[in-house]
């Protein structure tokens, strides 16, 4: 009998301990959503992620050393000039004649931004331009809560990815960091 009740006893702490642990899980990601920045700087959505939220996403050790949350000040002058790099920023993509996004039209699209630092100690971000007019995967109601990783068809022709350098202040793309 007291084995049973042993075993019972046993059992009973382990699943109220993995309860525990997978409610403060749950807690955790939700305080790290609780702190992810929508604000609004022309007709799209402009959506700041936390270090936290970015520290899960990039994680490429040779690239990767730290991460930080991006300032709205940055944030308002990456946007801001925007529209006069935006070529250069285009060129390894101009391959593809499919692409939908268009310089004109960058104040409407919604736009993701995450913060890391370099192996070089720069400050870079990271920014992700969406052009939801057609929205066949269903992401925008997503956007606010998580990054948008889509590579493929699509998201191909919808999406891009740069990066800014706040030292330099300068735009590039992922193959000129």
């Amino acid at each position: 009998m007291k084995h049973i009740l042993k075993l019972l006893f046993i059992t009973v702490f382990v699943l109220f301990s993995c309860s525990n642990k997978e409610k403060r899980k749950t807690e955790k990601n939700a305080n790290v959503r609780e702190r992810i920045k929508v604000i609004k700087l022309g007709e799209g959505r402009t959506i700041i992620f936390p270090a936290e939220y970015a520290k899960k996403i990039l994680t490429h050790p040779n690239k990767v050393t730290g991460v930080f949350t991006p300032d709205v000040e940055t944030i308002k002058y990456i946007e801001e000039n925007l529209p006069s790099n935006f070529d250069s920023i285009l060129a390894p993509f101009q391959k593809n004649s499919s692409l939908r996004l268009f310089k004109k039209d960058l104040a409407k699209y919604d736009k993701q931004f995450l913060g890391y630092t370099n192996s070089k100690k720069d400050s870079l971000i990271v920014g992700y331009i969406v052009n939801l007019e057609s929205d066949p995967y269903k992401i925008k109601p997503r956007l606010e809560k998580e990054f948008c990783l889509c590579l493929d068809g699509w998201c191909y022709t919808n999406t891009c990815e740069f990066i800014f350098n706040k030292k330099t202040k300068r735009f590039g793309n992922s193959n000129s960091e």
